[in-house]
């Protein structure tokens, strides 16, 4: 029995390409926007809430609005005979 997974496969031939000489200027420019965006995201830890709020809502709200849809449209047939 195999236990290679398909991300195994991926990581060997990833593990193939060229690596990419980058100027050492543009690595600090990359570092720094990637050390902004990381200390951004850990000062506003209310953006986190809401999006995984907003994530657990929009489903109900769609859900409910559906169900509504149905009550009326099954109403309205039934009003018919």
């Amino acid at each position: 029995m195999s236990t290679e997974t398909p991300h195994d496969e991926l990581r060997e031939s990833l593990g193939d390409l060229p690596a990419i000489e980058v100027d050492d200027m543009r690595a600090e420019r990359v570092r720094r926007l990637a050390h902004a965006e990381l200390e951004r995201q850990r000062t506003q830890p209310w953006r986190r809430t809401l999006r995984r709020g907003y994530r657990t809502v929009e489903p109900v709200i769609v859900f409910g609005a559906a169900a509504a849809y149905m009550m009326w449209a099954f109403q309205s047939v039934l009003a018919g005979y």
